[in-house]
């Protein structure tokens, strides 16, 4: 390997390493390069491995991850909350 792609190697982590620095899990840090988020370098071209930069650790904490989704629809105060659908039949009065 030449000296000058060594130390710019340096600067970057694997998708494993960075989730073992972070505490981000590797699917996360997948998702995040999927859409766009976290900026990527491919040494050898499209389809080789994938590097994210050291730096980027220091902005992990720092990027607000969205709210999750719920499936459960908010019901008016007083009704109890369930999924849209059939009652079950051991459930109806």
């Amino acid at each position: 390997m030449s000296r000058v792609s060594e130390t710019s190697c340096q600067n970057y982590l694997s998708v494993t390493e960075f989730s073992a620095a972070s505490t981000l899990s590797e699917s996360t840090i997948r998702r995040r390069i999927k859409d766009g988020t976290f900026p990527v370098w491919q040494p050898g071209g499209p389809g080789t491995r994938v590097m994210l930069s050291a730096s980027l650790l220091k902005s992990v904490v720092e990027i607000p991850l969205p709210p999750p989704a719920s499936p459960v629809r908010s019901s008016p105060p007083g009704r109890s909350a369930h999924l849209p659908g059939r009652r079950l039949g051991w459930k109806k009065r």
